[in-house]
């Protein structure tokens, strides 16, 4: 389980910061529209920097799997598909062409959501 765990940190964490080096300057706390970046992992997802924070989260809860940690992951998932569904709302009102990027790339995960 710990195994586990530490995996599905290293991975995430991991993938989240290769993430993060093809936004570069556009990188923001708060969603703002600072250029619309389409290649290296946005080409599979559009928004693989919470996937990484997401597989993260899981490698906390997974030792604890069956307490209240399970719970507060719940809300942190729910927060993060949030945070999509308002930062895809400033992207779609400034950049005409993220309708089309939006239609062929999927959410969070590749070939699912």
């Amino acid at each position: 389980m710990l195994a586990g765990s530490d995996m599905c940190l290293a991975v995430g964490m991991t993938w989240a910061l290769y993430s993060l080096t093809y936004l570069g300057k556009r990188f923001s706390i708060v969603p703002e529209a600072r250029g619309l970046v389409t290649s290296g992992p946005y080409h599979l997802i559009r928004h693989p920097i919470y996937l990484g924070e997401i597989i993260a989260g899981v490698g906390l809860v997974l030792p604890t799997l069956f307490s209240l940690h399970l719970a507060l992951f719940a809300v942190f998932l729910a927060a993060q598909i949030a945070r999509t569904v308002f930062e895809e709302r400033i992207l779609r009102s400034t950049y005409p062409q993220y309708e089309a990027y939006a239609a062929h790339t999927r959410r969070l995960i590749p070939f699912v959501f």
